[in-house]
């Protein structure tokens, strides 16, 4: 089972003491073996290389168990003791030698340190068992064979990873060789650099892993950029030519609109014309009846002074009228027939008739 520090804010020296404890009870009590893997990255104090430095001396810390929880565990492998050990002692001591002796051997320390790290040379002097206590493995020069065959797998090989290339596996083929050769030709150049300034530039297989992350990220990266873009270019040409289209079809619109609007315009010069004439016509006739009316005013002018004369004379005619209606009172049957009787009635008689008849409105009778 491999276990890490996972860090944090406030991770402490007695936060890597109780993950310590938990492995070795995985060790001891469970008997799981256990890979504790420490990076330069874990060191965040440099208290964590002491007990690292014991467990790797020693393989046990010193006071990192409880002696009751010490004895518990002990007690609780006793079964298992009997069972492994051909010469088991049932005592005390022995089941906490047993105890120690499977933490020790199920309990193990991986250190990925980077001699590139200044302070390595100062913990290999300070923690000796971090040199002494381990096998070290020294991850040399890798040649380019070795480099491309990375480089196929985490590119060539990633179905996650698309690589888009217009002459199919040959030009991916050669991208592959060509990152390849990079990591190696910065690989003579750290050893140029040493030589000529004497200081150490060191490049990892870490480093080429995350060159090659670092393509696979830029590419992707660049690619999305690009697939926008020509989107981008895609809809901006499909709407030229829409808009294209649609100015050929205002155009072909905006003709026949010009066609009518020069038939509106004749047809408004026509009907302005006619208003001109009809405006005249107005003018004449507003002056006609301009006139006729100053006529009919005279007219009514001389009307209401012929109004007046009459009633100033039937004024003076009403005593005459008033004493024709008593005289017309007195008149009998018998005074009409003398007037009748007459065979040459006096002028003055005919000329009241004459009136009688015209009053009557019947016709005069010459005599």
């Amino acid at each position: 089972e491999l276990c890490q520090i996972q860090l944090t804010r406030n991770y402490k020296t007695a936060d890597l003491l109780e993950d310590i404890k938990q492995m070795c009870i995985l060790c001891g009590k469970e008997g799981k073996k256990v890979t504790f893997l420490v990076s330069d990255s874990d060191i965040v104090h440099e208290d964590f290389l002491e007990y690292i430095n014991m467990m790797l001396a020693t393989g046990m810390i010193a006071g990192l168990f409880a002696k009751e929880e010490r004895d518990m565990m002990a007690a609780e492998i006793r079964p298992i003791a009997k069972k492994e050990l051909t010469d088991f002692d049932d005592t005390h001591e022995q089941l906490v030698k047993f105890l120690m002796n499977r933490i020790r051997e199920n309990f193990h320390i991986v250190l990925a340190f980077s001699p590139a790290n200044q302070k390595f040379a100062e913990r290999a002097r300070k923690f000796p068992a971090l040199i002494s206590g381990c096998t070290i493995d020294w991850f040399l020069r890798w040649p380019v064979d070795a480099l491309m065959s990375v480089s196929t797998q985490f590119i060539a090989d990633d179905t996650s990873f698309e690589l888009e290339c217009r002459d199919g596996d040959q030009e991916k083929q050669a991208l592959i060789q060509y990152i390849g050769r990079v990591h190696d030709i910065i690989v003579n150049c750290c050893e140029e650099y040493f030589v000529q300034y004497r200081r150490h530039v060191y490049v990892t297989p870490k480093s080429y892993l995350s060159f090659i992350n670092m393509y696979k990220q830029l590419y992707t990266a660049k690619r999305a950029e690009i697939d926008r873009k020509a989107r981008n270019v895609h809809l901006g040409l499909s709407k030229i030519a829409k808009a294209s289209e649609d100015v050929n079809n205002m155009k072909a619109v905006l003709a026949v609109q010009k066609e009518e609007l020069k038939v509106a315009e004749r047809n408004t010069q026509d009907m302005l014309a006619k208003l001109e004439v009809g405006a005249k016509e107005a003018e004449i006739q507003k002056q006609q009846a301009q006139n006729i009316e100053v006529e009919c005013q005279e007219t009514a002018n001389v009307i209401n002074k012929e109004k007046e004369e009459a009633n100033a004379e039937l004024q003076a005619a009403l005593p005459f009228m008033e004493q024709a209606k008593k005289a017309a009172k007195s008149l009998n049957k018998k005074d009409i027939g003398f007037v009748a009787a007459l065979p040459k009635p006096h002028d003055l008689i005919k000329r009241i008739m004459d009136c009688v008849s015209i009053l009557l409105i019947k016709p005069l009778i010459r005599v």
